[in-house]
């Protein structure tokens, strides 16, 4: 579980849309597989019962992919809460609980590291009584990324950087020029970032830091905004979708100016 699919930074060898929703596919399964099982419990076909034939929870993305299982089990919800709350599947964290709700299901959420392929893969466990018992839906859910497009990616043979930062109020804006060593380990590192999840996040607040990077190439010149705020975004050129990871260039852009 959470195996990394690493970043591609050769655009001559990009991985495509379908190895990411593979690798999210495999992870899923794994996720589900690694559920805690309830003491005495038969596994079911179906769902029990009729609260447990939706998920509890899904990401509004079509990107997304799931994969589910049921249970009945001898005891009551509090005791089952409590004996999947101790057997947490490792290397997983506790990310969050639901309910007890109106209809009667409580369940527990826990959630894997995000990779270059996929992000948000989690396991949802639902419980609610069932006559004597327990009915239990265990749900592996991840959303894959969208591939790495070539024009996402910077030259390899850059020659310089071009370098302003502006943290507005912050501290003074800050002009600067980086030779081609320097720069190309900021190419490494953009070239190795995922795009962003195609899904709603919650991020911090942006106050509008911006480090605006003009890279230099026998071939072009290429634009990067980084935005080390708010949800971190890195933007090549205009016309690319955003890739995630602007704290990261931000802080190594800073690291190779000698800033603190």
């Amino acid at each position: 579980m959470g195996a990394l699919v690493a970043g591609c930074a050769d655009p001559r060898v990009q991985p495509s849309a379908h190895s990411h929703q593979a690798a999210a596919a495999a992870e899923v399964a794994a996720l589900v597989a690694a559920s805690p099982v309830l003491p005495g419990a038969r596994e079911s076909r179906r769902a029990p019962l009729a609260v447990l034939t939706r998920p509890a929870e899904l990401p509004g993305t079509d990107h997304v992919v799931q994969r589910t299982r049921w249970w009945t089990a001898p005891g009551s919800t509090d005791q089952a809460i409590a004996y999947l709350r101790a057997h947490r599947p490792r290397p997983l964290t506790l990310s969050g609980w639901m309910g007890p709700n109106s209809d009667g299901s409580e369940g527990l959420t826990f959630s894997a590291k995000d990779s270059a392929a996929y992000v948000q893969a989690r396991l949802l466990l639902e419980v609610v009584a069932d006559g004597y018992g327990v009915a239990m839906r265990a749900d592996g859910q991840a959303v894959w990324l969208p591939a790495h497009p070539a024009s996402g990616y910077l030259p390899a043979d850059v020659t310089s950087v071009d370098v302003m930062i502006d943290h507005g109020l912050a501290a003074p804006t800050l002009s600067r020029t980086l030779p081609a060593a320097p720069a190309q380990r900021l190419v490494s590192l953009i070239n190795g970032l995922p795009v962003w999840p195609p899904v709603a996040y919650s991020c911090p607040d942006d106050i509008g830091d911006r480090d605006h990077l003009l890279f230099h190439s026998p071939p072009d010149n290429v634009a990067v905004t980084v935005s080390p705020g708010g949800c971190g975004t890195v933007q090549i050129g205009s016309r690319t979708p955003a890739l995630r990871g602007g704290a990261e260039v931000d802080q190594l852009l800073k690291s190779l100016l000698g800033l603190r």
